[in-house]
C-alpha cells in the first residue's frame, strides 16, 4: 500500500522585511462543541506570527442567522498562554525565542466562549482582525476573516467537525506534497471538503454583504490556488491535497469542510493558512503499509483498507528515512479518528519506525476514518527546521448488522424467517428447539419454519457490502392452553346413533374484547407493559428520523401514528385499557419537552395519508403543562394518561401526539423500525403553537413507526370458552360444551376453542363404527361351474349354508373371499365380526343346467350353388356361426347356402340363465363336378337357329380356355371367357363348311381344371 502522504505542518507565515513589524495573522479556524439545548462552545484557533510586535488576537466572534433576522456577537477568552506550533532546531532559534532570527516562528492561541444561541435558524459565526500576512496569491495585507456555520432548524445536540493535523509546514519548492488536515467530526457523520478563497472583512454584521473574496488572478480554486504549474487537487471526500510548489515565498489558502446528515448539511468549518514554500533539499521520511500484516481488511485500488463493523482489524507500517543518521518520532490521530483503537510504536528516535494498529469497530464506527500518521525528522540539517510528513490511511469501515427478533406462534402453525444478508445465508437450529428439518429450506434467505417446540433459529450471511450478518430469530410455540373431548378414547359404535359428547378446556380464558372507548374507571386488573414495533422487522437506531415524536429544532411539532392491531396482537397485547404509553429513545446530550398533547382513536384504516392530512375524532387522553425530560441516555420516556381508554384488538390504533415550547427542543431521535405503509404523519411550526389548531407545515408522510411500548390494564376474561364442535352432526347445536353426536359412518370428530393468545386449540376423538358389507348379490350359475362370494370391512367371517349348516361346497369358511361350488341350488349364510359388533348377511346361488342342444341335419354333401336347410333342437335361443352363408343365425333351423365347405356351429342358449351355453356342430361339403355340354355341329347361316358354337350348359364353372382350329392348324377363333362362341366367320369372312378341332379348358370353384378336345362341323 502507498498510503496519503501529507505534509504536517502547512500554515507558515511569510514576511518581506518591510511588513515585518506590521502584521501578524497567520491563520486559524472556529469549530464548536454542543454543551445543552441550544448552547454550545465556540474555540478559535488562531496563529500569529512571532516577528510581529503586535499580541493581539481575535476578541470577539461575530453571528447572524440565514433570514437576516437575528445577529449579534459574543466575548472570546484565551486558554492559558500561547505555544510555539513548531519550534527550530536547537542551535536554530525561530523569531519566537530569536526576534532577530532569520527563522519564522508561530504561535498556536487559543480562545474560547460558551454562547446560547437565540432561537433555531441557520447560523453563522465568524471572526476578524487586522493585518494578514503578505502573500504572493493576494494584494496588500488585508484583514483576516474565518468563519463556521450551524443548521439547528432539524437537528440538534451536534457538534463540529475539529482538525487534528496542525496548520504550519514548510514546503520545499519543486517537491511533491500531499497534505490532509486530519477533519473528524465527533458525531461520524459524513464530510466534505471543498477550496475557497481567502476571504476578509471587518466589524460584525448581520449578513455576509462584508465579506469579500482576495484570491487573486491568475490563481483559482480549482487546481491553482497558488503557484502550482497547476497541479493542485483535491480529494472531495477524504480533503487530501496533491501538489508540487513552484514559486517561493508566503501562499495563502483555504479549506471547507462540509458536515451532512442523511444528505442535509448540517455545519461547515473553514481552515484559513498559509504556506511558506522554501528551497530545501532535505530527505522527507517515507511510511509504507505491511500488506503482509493486513488481517481482518483488503485494500482497494484506491488505496482504502475496506474493513466490517463488528470484526477485528489490524495491520503495521513502516517509516524510514534515506538522511544521514535521521531521528524519527512518529505521532498519530487514532484516539480521535478511531476511538478503541490501539497503536503502538517499535523503533521510536531510529532512523526506522514499525508502527502496528489494532481495532474492533462497532457499528457506530461505520464510514470513512482518516488515521493520520505523523513521521518527524529530528535531525535537524540546515536550515534548521524540523521535517516532518504527515500520512494518511483512509479506513472504510463497512456496516455489519446483528438483529434480534421473536415471534410466537400457534401449535401447528409456520413462520416466515427473513434474513438481511444478502449472499452465503446459511440457517441453523440452537440446542433444544426443533429438528433442521422444521425449516423448508437453510440455504435461502427467507425459509418456512414449522417448528412444534420453542426454538431459536440464526441465520449468518453476508451484507451486499460483503460484511457479516447475523439473523437471530427466537419461535415460541404456545403450547399453554389444552382442549380434551370425554370420552377421551376412541369410542366403538355398532349401529349409527347419537353419542353424548363433553369437551374440557385447561389454560387462560380469552379476555372480553373491550369496545374502543374512553374507560369508565380504573379497572381492577393486572396491569402489563408490552413493547410494540412492526412485527419481525428490526429496530433501527440511526439518527435523523422524522418519526420521533422529538423531530427537534421546533418549538412546536404533531405526529399521528398508525399501529396495525396484528402488530400490536403479535406483540403480546390483548384487549384492554391502555393507562401509558412510552416512547425508546436513543442515547444523546438530553432534551426536554412541555405542553405535550395526546389523543387516542380506533381507526379501519390500514395507512395514513398525507393528502388527506390528519386525521379528526382523536379522544384526549393526556394534556400536560409540565416539563418532560429526555435523559441523555435514552430508554422509555413514559407518558401517563389521566384519561384511560379501552382497545378492542379488531382495529388498527392511531396515536396522536404534539408539543409546544417556549423555544425550539433539541433532537431527541428514537428508536423506529420501517414500515411498508405510511404509519406516520407529521407538522411542525417554528412560530407557535400547532397543539390547538395553530397552523403547521404541510403534513408529510414517514414509512417508519417509533418503537412503543403501552401500558395497560388487562381486559376481564370472558366467563367461558367458546367451543366449536365439526365433522358430524350435533343437537342441539355444535356450538355448546356437551352436545349429542349423530355418527352414521366411521369419522374424526373435531373440538375447538380460541385461547387468550388467539390461537385454535383442538381435540380430536376417533369414533369407530363397523361397516361389514356383502358384495356377493344373489345369482345364478351353470352346473359344475364356482362363484367367488365376497365379504370386507370385518375382524373376523364365519361362512355356512342351508339352514347355518358348516359349508361343504366353500373353499374357506373363515375368509372374507370364499369360491362356492354347489350341486344345487344353495342359500350361503355369513356372520362378521367387527370389535366385538355381530352382523349377518346372506346370499343365494341358483344352479342352472346346460341346454339339451343337439343339431337334427347330419353332416352332408351337396351340389355348388344349392342350398340346404340347418336343424336344431334343445334350447331357448340359438346362435349359428359363421354367418356368411346362412339365412339368420338366430333360428334354429336356418338354410345355408352350399358356396363353399363349411362346418357351422350352434350355440344353444338357455332362458334361465344365459351364461349357461351348450354347443354343437355339423360339416356341409360342396359338389363342384357338373357334366358339360359340348355340340358336334352348328350352322351359321343366320337362322337364329345353332348360328354359334358354344357350350351349352355352363354355370359355375369359368372358361380358362376356349380355341378352334381349322384342318392345317390355323386358329380361328379363341374365346375371351365369356363363352360368347364362334359365330363361323374369320376377320368377318365366313370360313369353308368342314370340320374344325377345338380345344376347351374349364376350371370349377374348387381349383380343379378340366380340359375337352373334339371336332365340330360346320354346316351351311
Amino acid at each position: 500500500m502507498r498510503p496519503y502522504l501529507v505534509a504536517a505542518l502547512i500554515a507558515i507565515l511569510f514576511f518581506s522585511s518591510s511588513s515585518a513589524r506590521a502584521t501578524h495573522c497567520a491563520g486559524g479556524e472556529i469549530t464548536y462543541e454542543w454543551v445543552s439545548d441550544s448552547t454550545y462552545k465556540f474555540t478559535l484557533h488562531f496563529y500569529r506570527d512571532c516577528s510581529s510586535t503586535l499580541t493581539s488576537s481575535p476578541a470577539t466572534i461575530c453571528y447572524y442567522n440565514a433570514d437576516g433576522t437575528r445577529s449579534g456577537s459574543f466575548a472570546l477568552t484565551q486558554v492559558g498562554t500561547a505555544t510555539e506550533v513548531s519550534p527550530g532546531c536547537p542551535g536554530f532559534p525561530t523569531t519566537c525565542t530569536q526576534i532577530t532570527s532569520s527563522l519564522p516562528g508561530y504561535r498556536e492561541h487559543i480562545l474560547t466562549a460558551t454562547f446560547t444561541l437565540p432561537g433555531r435558524s441557520n447560523w453563522t459565526f465568524y471572526t476578524y482582525l487586522s493585518a494578514r500576512n503578505g502573500a504572493l496569491n493576494y494584494t496588500g495585507q488585508p484583514n483576516f476573516y474565518v468563519d463556521a456555520t450551524l443548521d439547528n432548524t432539524q437537528y440538534q445536540g451536534y457538534s463540529s467537525p475539529v482538525f487534528s493535523v496542525p496548520p504550519v509546514p514548510y514546503v520545499c519548492v519543486n517537491q511533491p506534497y500531499a497534505y490532509n488536515n486530519g477533519a473528524v467530526d465527533p458525531n461520524s457523520d459524513s464530510l466534505a471538503f471543498e477550496m475557497v478563497s481567502p476571504r476578509a472583512a471587518s466589524g460584525c454584521a448581520a449578513n455576509s454583504n462584508g465579506v469579500t473574496s482576495i484570491l487573486n488572478a491568475p490563481y483559482n480554486l480549482t487546481n491553482n490556488p497558488f503557484a502550482s504549474s497547476n497541479s493542485f487537487v483535491l480529494s472531495p471526500i477524504s480533503g487530501q491535497m496533491n501538489f508540487t510548489p513552484s514559486i517561493q515565498g508566503a501562499w495563502a489558502l483555504a479549506v471547507k469542510v462540509k458536515k451532512y446528515r442523511h444528505g442535509q448539511l448540517l455545519s461547515t468549518i473553514v481552515r484559513d493558512m498559509q504556506m511558506q514554500v522554501i528551497p530545501c533539499n532535505s530527505a522527507q521520511p517515507t511510511l509504507t503499509t505491511i500488506a503482509s500484516s493486513i488481517v481482518g481488511a483488503t485494500l482497494d485500488n484506491a488505496g482504502v483498507l475496506q474493513a466490517c463493523a463488528n470484526s477485528s482489524l489490524s495491520f503495521c507500517f513502516n517509516s524510514t528515512s534515506s538522511s544521514a543518521n535521521p531521528v524519527l518520532v512518529a505521532t498519530d490521530n487514532h484516539a480521535i479518528a478511531t476511538p478503541g483503537a490501539t497503536l503502538s510504536y517499535t523503533g521510536q528516535a531510529t532512523g526506522s519506525i514499525t508502527g502496528c494498529f489494532s481495532w474492533t469497530p462497532n457499528t457506530n464506527d461505520t464510514g470513512l476514518k482518516a488515521l493520520t500518521i505523523t513521521i518527524k525528522d529530528s535531525t535537524c540539517l540546515p536550515p534548521g527546521i524540523l521535517m516532518s510528513q504527515t500520512f494518511t490511511i483512509p479506513i472504510n469501515i463497512r456496516p455489519a448488522t446483528i438483529t434480534k427478533v421473536s415471534a410466537s406462534i400457534c401449535p401447528r402453525g409456520s413462520l416466515q424467517l427473513v434474513s438481511g444478508g444478502a449472499s452465503n445465508v446459511s440457517w441453523h437450529v440452537l440446542g433444544g428447539g426443533a429438528a433442521i428439518s422444521s425449516l423448508s429450506c437453510t440455504s435461502c434467505a427467507s425459509p418456512v419454519a414449522t417448528p412444534d417446540v420453542n426454538t431459536v433459529y440464526f441465520a449468518s450471511s453476508t451484507t451486499l457490502m460483503g460484511c457479516g450478518n447475523v439473523d437471530t430469530v427466537s419461535v415460541a410455540v404456545d403450547h399453554s392452553t389444552f382442549i380434551t373431548i370425554t370420552p377421551t378414547d376412541s369410542v366403538v359404535l355398532c349401529r349409527p346413533g347419537l353419542m353424548q359428547l363433553d369437551a374440557n378446556v385447561t389454560g387462560l380464558r380469552p379476555f372480553k374484547n373491550l369496545a374502543c372507548t374512553i374507560a369508565p374507571s380504573v379497572p381492577a386488573t393486572p396491569l402489563v407493559q408490552v413493547e410494540v414495533k412492526p412485527y419481525l422487522i428490526p429496530q433501527q437506531n440511526g439518527n435523523g428520523s422524522l418519526a420521533s415524536p422529538l423531530i427537534g429544532n421546533r418549538i412546536s411539532a404533531r405526529h399521528q401514528y398508525l399501529v396495525h392491531a396484528s402488530d400490536m396482537k403479535r406483540a403480546g397485547m390483548f384487549s384492554g385499557t391502555i393507562k401509558s404509553l412510552a416512547f425508546k429513545f436513543l442515547s444523546s446530550l438530553g432534551s426536554s419537552v412541555s405542553n405535550v398533547k395526546i389523543a387516542l382513536k380506533c381507526t379501519p384504516l390500514t395507512a395514513l395519508d398525507q393528502n388527506s392530512g390528519f386525521e379528526g375524532g382523536m379522544i384526549p387522553v393526556y394534556n400536560s403543562a409540565s416539563t418532560v425530560n429526555i435523559p441523555a441516555a435514552g430508554g422509555f420516556v413514559s407518558f401517563d394518561f389521566p384519561t384511560l381508554y379501552n382497545w378492542d384488538t379488531t382495529q388498527n390504533l392511531i396515536i396522536d401526539i404534539c408539543y409546544s415550547n417556549a423555544v425550539n427542543v433539541n433532537m431527541a431521535d428514537c428508536y423506529y423500525a420501517n414500515t411498508s405503509y405510511p404509519a406516520t404523519l407529521y407538522s411542525f411550526s417554528n412560530t407557535g403553537s400547532i397543539c390547538n389548531g395553530g397552523i403547521g407545515s404541510v403534513a408529510a408522510a414517514q414509512n417508519q413507526l417509533p418503537v412503543m411500548r403501552f401500558e395497560y390494564y388487562e381486559a376481564p376474561e370472558s366467563e367461558a370458552w367458546t367451543y366449536k364442535w365439526d365433522h358430524a352432526v350435533y343437537e342441539p347445536s355444535a356450538n355448546i360444551k356437551s352436545p349429542e353426536a349423530y355418527i352414521s359412518v366411521p369419522k374424526n370428530i373435531y373440538v375447538h376453542t380460541i385461547d387468550r393468545y388467539g390461537c385454535v386449540v383442538s381435540d380430536t376423538l376417533y369414533v369407530y363404527l363397523p361397516t361389514p358389507e356383502m358384495l356377493s348379490k344373489d345369482t345364478s350359475i351353470c352346473e359344475g361351474t364356482t362363484v367367488d362370494l365376497v365379504a370386507k370391512n370385518a375382524q373376523y367371517y364365519q361362512w355356512y349354508e342351508d339352514g347355518f349348516v358348516t359349508p361343504a361346497t366353500l373353499s374357506c369358511a373363515a375368509c372374507a373371499v370364499t369360491t362356492a361350488k354347489p350341486s344345487r341350488s344353495t342359500r350361503y349364510y355369513l356372520i362378521t365380526t367387527d370389535h366385538g359388533c355381530l352382523d349377518t348377511f346372506s346370499v343365494y346361488i341358483k344352479l342352472t343346467p346346460y341346454p339339451a342342444l343337439k343339431i337334427l341335419t347330419a353332416d352332408t354333401v351337396v351340389k355348388y350353388g344349392t342350398y340346404v336347410q340347418l336343424r336344431s333342437t334343445g334350447a331357448d335361443k340359438y346362435y349359428w356361426y359363421p354367418q356368411q352363408y346362412l339365412s339368420d343365425p338366430l333360428l334354429s333351423n336356418p338354410v345355408a347356402s352350399a358356396v363353399e365347405p363349411m362346418y357351422y356351429h350352434v350355440i344353444g342358449i338357455a332362458d334361465s340363465n344365459r351364461n349357461c351355453l351348450s354347443y354343437d356342430s355339423v360339416r356341409v361339403s360342396i359338389d363342384y363336378s357338373d357334366p358339360v355340354m359340348i355340340p358336334t355341329a352348328f350352322t351359321p347361316n343366320g337362322d337364329n337357329l345353332n348360328d354359334v358354337f358354344r357350350i351349352v350348359n355352363l354355370t359355375f364353372r369359368k372358361i380358362q380356355e376356349f380355341r378352334i382350329f381349322d384342318r392345317w392348324g390355323k386358329e380361328v377363333y379363341t374365346d375371351d371367357g365369356t363363352n360368347k362362341g364362334w359365330d363361323g366367320r374369320l376377320n368377318g369372312r365366313d370360313q369353308e363348311i368342314g370340320v374344325y378341332n377345338y380345344i376347351i379348358r374349364i376350371a370349377s370353384p374348387d381349383g380343379i381344371a378340366q380340359v375337352y378336345k373334339g371336332d365340330v362341323t360346320l354346316i351351311r
